[in-house]
């Protein structure tokens, strides 16, 4: 998935996200033991999950896998909220000019 996807890392959490054709904004996530114990681990997807639905409409369509580090534990709503940003702001960012020297090259080749 790496391989056509753009993976960043911030903090307590890494993402990974892949375009996609679709309108469709996916989320996995990946939260190992190492996190906490299992109310630990489901409370911080909760929130992860709460964070996507609130900027979900301002997402590029693809699918989004977040990996949480022991760290993220400590981490209140606010704190992940701005790291969920800063990644999902990185990925779009990185996208965009992907596609513009995809688009250039294709021009350049034309000529």
């Amino acid at each position: 998935m790496r391989a056509r996807g753009f993976k960043y890392r911030g903090g307590a959490l890494s993402l990974v996200f892949l375009p996609g054709d679709e309108s469709e904004v996916k989320l996995g996530m990946s939260v190992p033991r190492k996190v906490g114990k299992a109310v630990v681990r489901n409370k911080l997807r909760r929130r992860v999950r709460e964070i996507f639905r609130e900027k979900e409409s301002s997402l590029l369509a693809g699918s989004y896998v977040l990996l949480a580090y022991p760290e993220s534990a400590r981490l209140d709503y606010h704190q992940l909220s701005e790291i969920v940003t800063s990644l999902t702001v990185r990925a779009s960012r990185a996208v965009s000019s992907a596609s513009k020297t995809r688009s250039e090259a294709v021009e350049e080749h034309r000529i």
